[in-house]
């Protein structure tokens, strides 16, 4: 305060962060000027929360596949928001499966405040609510989403004994395309069953999917022992509008599992990259030889290295059915015909080959050697593949007929045998056939409004995707012909067929995404019915993990 030269008393008010000076009477000055400062004071380490202008900020462009993000990106806007703030650190802590006592730790709570000093971080008890919150939160969207009634669902499930012979576990998992045409995979059950019957299987599994309240249950795909066809049947009798249909169908020493072929294959191959070891330990080594009744010889590893060449496509053709992070059912087709094929040129090696290509040609022969008995809707899937279409049936068929895998047929008089050209046609026509009645189910439900001729879209940017691989029965390109279509159904199979260059990758979601405006309806049967199928159920080991670390983590939060 000061006085002025007529002896009337100013109050002066000062800045704490700058040397702005101002008159403070409020009486006479009032405070509006005070509060106006305040808010716009560069030097105010508060003044973040009063502007209204957002910052621009660089925001990478992060996938699935690339845990390190890429150099490219999009330029947004950014404001300070502590609950978004503590959402991302909840995230950060469940995606990173981190135990709850991590934001306690001295080196994150020094990295926070550097980062942002007026994030208040929350204690691990307050973290471990908020996590249970959002767990809860994030279970009721999903449920809500599975319980739709325009929802597809696809089932895989597993279930084994736990190590100590005493518990029967089952998991359940659903896979399913979003409305922005990512797929997703997600573990709706994991819980204790009484025993592995068939029945006590399918009581469970109908209880699972009643539980969650989901409507449309399109294909359930098990593991092949006896005791599933009987859960199947059980699920057949009971689910409603069910389809009747189904499908079975550094280097370091590796040890074998006896029940696992792919183990043997992982054991050979890395003992063939180590084999100098052997022979270097069996010379620095005198136990070596006493403990061994022989010693690995170098015909030997040549032996091993032509079991590894036979059993590396099955390795390969293995782990590409087993991707769940994206469609893969409309490669089956190719990788069947594939493994028929390599059986083939397998069948006259020589004879200690013999017996054991003959045993798997057995197997091979008991689920796909009769394509009769195979169910149209994986065809449907083929089909439903823009880069190849009907082509894909057709060149398949064609190798089957070569090859004697289908029955000699007469005509519609019964007189003449047809040929292997008409034949192949037959059955192709037979299979689009079908896939137009499922259209027309379709098309009555979602209305009979065709798609605008919008732009075919080839392209993609998604890092979510398949790449072609390079097979020997689709290098043949079918021309396609020009005429006039006459609805979605026929337009998309009169399209030619999508041509990739080499190492090209495809993203098959993407696709359909940007061409759902132009198609609809077959983009409903695509997205619902198709693309999400899983050709075998691979979750157990993961569910097990899984249980192994929620146990660890409740029981040392």
């Amino acid at each position: 305060m000061e006085a002025d030269d007529d002896g009337t008393i100013i109050k002066w008010a000062y800045c704490k962060w700058c040397p702005a000076v101002f008159k403070a009477d409020s009486r006479l000055h009032g405070t509006r000027q005070l509060n106006t400062h305040y808010k716009n004071c560069n030097d105010n380490p508060d003044i973040e929360k009063f502007r209204k202008q957002r910052k621009l900020a660089f925001k990478k462009n992060i996938g699935e596949n690339d845990a390190g993000g890429s150099s490219m990106g999009t330029l947004e806007t950014w404001k300070y928001d502590e609950k978004d703030i503590k959402q991302s650190l909840i995230e950060l802590i469940v995606l990173a499966e981190l135990p709850f006592k991590f934001v306690e730790h001295p080196a994150f709570i020094k990295y926070s405040a550097k980062m942002q000093p007026r994030f208040n971080l929350p204690s691990r008890f307050t973290i471990a609510r908020d996590i249970s919150k959002f767990y809860l939160e994030e279970r009721k969207s999903l449920l809500n989403f599975l319980s739709n009634k325009d929802t597809t669902v696809h089932l895989t499930t597993d279930t084994w004994t736990s190590s100590c012979k005493r518990m029967n576990f089952m998991v359940l998992t659903a896979h399913f395309i979003d409305d922005d045409w990512l797929m997703h995979k997600r573990i709706i059950n994991f819980r204790p069953i009484h025993s592995h019957r068939g029945v006590d299987i399918g009581r469970v599994l109908l209880e699972c999917i009643n539980g969650r309240g989901i409507k449309n249950v399109m294909t359930i795909t098990v593991d092949n022992i006896a005791s599933n066809d009987k859960a199947l049947e059980y699920l057949v009798d009971n689910l409603p509008d069910n389809v009747e249909k189904t499908c079975t169908s550094k280097k370091f020493l590796v040890s074998e599992c006896p029940t696992r072929w792919n183990s043997t294959h992982d054991m050979l191959k890395t003992a063939i990259e180590l084999k100098e070891a052997f022979f270097d330990y069996d010379f620095n080594n005198s136990s070596f030889a006493r403990d061994l009744e022989e010693i690995p010889k170098r015909v030997d590893f040549e032996v091993c290295r032509k079991v590894v060449s036979f059993l590396e496509k099955f390795k390969e053709t293995t782990e590409l059915v087993s991707n769940v992070s994206c469609p893969v059912a409309h490669l089956w087709f190719g990788e069947v015909l594939g493994i028929d094929k390599h059986l083939r040129e397998w069948q006259n090696v020589n004879a200690s080959f013999c017996v054991m290509v003959d045993e798997m040609r057995k197997k091979y022969d008991k689920y796909w050697g009769d394509y009769k008995k195979i169910n149209h809707y994986m065809y449907f899937v083929v089909i439903l593949d823009p880069t190849m279409k009907s082509d894909m049936i057709e060149i398949g068929f064609r190798h089957l007929i070569e090859n004697g895998c289908v029955p000699m047929e007469v005509d519609n008089e019964g007189e003449t045998f047809l040929n292997d050209d008409e034949v192949c046609e037959k059955m192709v026509k037979k299979v689009e056939k079908d896939m137009r009645l499922l259209f027309n189910m379709y098309k009555e439900k979602y209305g009979t409004k065709e798609g605008s001729d919008l732009p075919k879209a080839t392209s993609s940017q998604n890092t979510n995707t398949t790449r072609r691989r390079c097979n020997s029965f689709f290098q043949e390109k079918v021309g396609s012909k020009c005429s006039v279509v006459e609805d979605e159904m026929t337009k998309y199979l009169k399209e030619p067929s999508l041509e990739l260059e080499d190492n090209e990758d495809f993203d098959l979601l993407n696709w359909w995404k940007l061409n759902s405006p132009r198609l609809p309806i077959v983009s409903k049967m695509a997205k619902g019915n198709y693309l999400a199928i899983q050709n075998r159920a691979t979750v157990a080991n993961r569910a097990t993990v899984g249980w192994a670390q929620f146990k660890k983590a409740k029981d040392h939060p």
